[in-house]
């Protein structure tokens, strides 16, 4: 069951869809602590995904957050997701990869 957005997050996920609609590719979305932003960067996702079949990459910047955004991506629509850590040599074919900034050098 995907979890019910605030009025101010699906505003942020409509932007976001309209922004990357519009051909920009590299934009930035912004909330407070506490604002949501595993939730709204999975319902990002879910869209996507239902889409385009797509496959799309998260970086975090601790373990902790690898956690919570793979439970909140299969919480959002069942997306299964492969966590990607220091010393990974296989990636699994997902549509969803999650792992630390420093992971991703």
């Amino acid at each position: 069951m995907q979890p019910t957005l605030r009025p101010y997050q699906e505003d942020l996920v409509a932007r976001a869809a309209e922004t990357l609609a519009a051909g920009h590719r590299k934009i930035v979305a912004q909330l407070p602590t506490g604002g949501g932003k595993t939730v709204v960067f999975s319902a990002i996702t879910n869209r996507f995904m239902q889409r385009s079949g797509g496959r799309v990459l998260i970086l975090v910047h601790r373990i902790e957050l690898v956690r919570q955004a793979r439970k909140s991506l299969d919480k959002c629509g069942g997306i299964q997701s492969h966590a990607i850590k220091a010393g990974t040599t296989w990636i699994p074919d997902t549509p969803a990869h999650v792992g630390m900034v420093e992971s991703a050098d």
